[in-house]
């Protein structure tokens, strides 16, 4: 760990997007596979659990803080590399900011990840939570991961299947949890392409051009899509989308269509229905703006919850099972968090 940078005792809540987080023994910030192989097995040799940690955007943090050591990705580095006829590969480290990597494939004219664009985060957390946006999900681009196995303490290769990407999960969430730190992704990126254009509000932008819109145009357009649903940056603390949009059976659907006329759906190619939470949030719960004490609903999009000075982990974590219990009570639905709980299970 002597060429490491070390640091003890560090408040996550520093680190992370909510603002939440008690202290880590040991946060260790790593620029290469090599910090990370060292980072691991001193972990490893001393018995300590890790966990990784990119722009914190995804994480609520214990109050109390988490024992062993917290590894910050900071492995930068974004290339771009020709591959067939139309078609880019782009490399990028897992600690590269995400949207900085959408801002230059987009600059460069490539199509594939412009509806993901403003996304907080980093690369590395990309593939985890199999991020999407706008009909557009990082797994359906992705060509490998490649990362350092601590159970095998080598470098692998995994391919777009191996990475077993479902609606917000990847392998790296169920059950290669906590084995993988992600080093470099490979995206496949084209230089033709059209707007995905399925989503209610990039259907209304796509119908108000008289021309196809370009990727940078749809990049404009996400960009402002974000911004009248999201919290401005820095100004409160908030993790974005808190819950997963519920996914159900048609049937179950179909009933709470009886009940609660104008639910929208999206179909999966399954027969399962996905449901909007923010509409449910809002026009069965209305939970749009509710606050209770230092947590609330953000008054713009109830599916972001937000915290302000003094909030503690406890309060958010009450107030997200209360959010649920609503819902549960209200359609049967189980509602489940899209932020990853760490030193809360």
């Amino acid at each position: 760990m002597d060429n490491l940078k070390v640091e003890r005792d560090m408040a996550l809540k520093s680190l992370t997007t909510l603002n939440l987080g008690g202290p880590v023994d040991y946060l260790v910030r790593v620029s290469t596979h090599e910090d990370v192989q060292s980072a691991v097995s001193f972990a490893k040799g001393n018995g300590f659990l890790f966990t990784v940690l990119g722009g914190g955007s995804n994480m609520l943090v214990a109050d109390a803080g988490v024992g062993g050591i917290v590894i910050k990705n900071e492995i930068h580095g974004i290339s771009f590399e020709r591959q067939a006829e139309g078609i880019v590969y782009a490399f990028a480290g897992g600690g590269e900011d995400w949207d900085t990597l959408v801002k230059e494939s987009v600059a460069r004219g490539l199509w594939g990840i412009e509806n993901l664009s403003h996304i907080p985060g980093t690369v590395g957390a990309a593939p985890v939570q199999n991020i999407g946006a706008y009909g557009q999900e990082v797994g359906d681009r992705i060509v490998r991961v490649e990362a350092f196995d601590s159970k095998t303490h080598k470098m692998v290769h995994l391919s777009r299947a191996e990475c077993l990407f479902g609606y917000r999960s990847s392998v790296f969430k169920t059950h290669g949890k906590n084995r993988y730190v992600i080093i470099r992704i490979c995206i496949e990126l084209h230089e033709k392409g059209n707007p995905t254009a399925t989503y209610p509000d990039v259907i209304r932008y796509r119908e108000s051009k008289t021309s196809v819109p370009g990727v940078s145009d749809m990049r404009e357009a996400i960009i402002s899509i974000r911004s009248k649903k999201f919290p401005k940056k820095g100004s409160v603390g908030t993790a974005g989308s808190f819950f997963k949009n519920p996914v159900i059976t048609r049937d179950m659907y179909d009933g709470l269509l009886n009940i609660y006329g104008g639910l929208p759906c999206f179909v999966n190619d399954d027969g399962s229905v996905k449901v909007p939470l923010a509409w449910l949030l809002e026009h069965i719960g209305e939970w749009k703006g509710v606050r209770r004490g230092n947590v609330g609903c953000f008054e713009k999009q109830p599916l972001v919850l937000v915290t302000y000075d003094g909030a503690t982990a406890e309060e958010c974590v009450n107030f997200a099972k209360e959010i649920a219990g609503d819902v549960f009570l209200k359609t049967n639905i189980k509602i489940e968090p899209e932020v990853t709980f760490i030193g809360l299970e």
